[in-house]
């Protein structure tokens, strides 16, 4: 129920599966593309009796549909990010505050990360924080 999944099949049924919410001349959308960010591949799913599809497959529109989402932000979603970019910001200073001479790197991204989850409730972080020790 937390995921959403509201029924499941095992792999051999899933050609015949298909087939029956796909009838004749459906389409079967697979993810494959190229993240711009990482230059890897989503390599499209394969299963057992896949072949049944050949002519049938479009690894194309998937991809590109997913790519343009992850871009659109509804109005909730641009408030969250303004909120974790003022915590991840604020914490950053707090680093800067409190760094002295003879600090490592990983005691500075142990600040980092304690200010965002006890001043800004942001249990994970989105990437690692940009602090550097060093001479």
């Amino acid at each position: 129920a937390a995921y959403g999944v509201e029924e499941g099949r095992h792999l051999r049924e899933l050609p015949a599966w298909l087939e029956e919410q796909l009838g004749a001349e459906g389409t079967l959308y697979l993810l494959h593309g190229k993240n711009s960010d990482s230059g890897n591949y989503a390599l499209p799913a394969t299963f057992p009796g896949d072949d049944a599809f050949a002519g049938r497959k479009d690894q194309t529109s998937l991809f590109e549909a997913a790519a343009e989402a992850r871009v659109t932000k509804s109005a909730a979603e641009v408030e969250v990010l303004r909120y974790v970019n003022w915590v991840s910001s604020m914490a950053h200073a707090e680093v800067m505050r409190a760094a002295t001479p003879g600090m490592m790197e990983y005691q500075l991204e142990s600040l980092f990360q304690h200010h965002t989850y006890t001043h800004g409730g942001c249990r994970h972080q989105a990437y690692t924080c940009i602090c550097a020790a060093g001479r």
